[in-house]
């Protein structure tokens, strides 16, 4: 079975380079976060996470540690991507 890293590299990467340029797409997966270009001057990051119960959190887990886990992950994927914003 593929890592995830691989898998990127296996079915994605070479499609979004061709497209990236012509899409909006400025940094696409394979990082943290997707880097959109809604309009000139701005930029949007997008970060997607799966969590699976028994992989990420315990089955009896309450919901609000479920919750409070997706959002520290988004969050730290988010503030990762700061390495990126325009013109650093």
């Amino acid at each position: 079975m593929l890592a995830e890293f691989d898998l990127i590299r296996r079915y994605f990467m070479s499609s979004q380079e061709a497209s990236a340029a012509s899409n909006g797409v400025t940094l696409g997966c394979g990082d943290d976060a997707t880097l959109l270009l809604p309009q000139a001057g701005q930029q949007l990051a997008v970060s997607v996470d799966t969590s699976v119960v028994d992989v990420h959190f315990p089955r009896e887990a309450p919901a609000f540690a479920v919750g409070h886990r997706a959002l520290a992950v988004a969050l730290s994927d988010l503030a990762a991507m700061g390495r990126h914003r325009a013109g650093a």
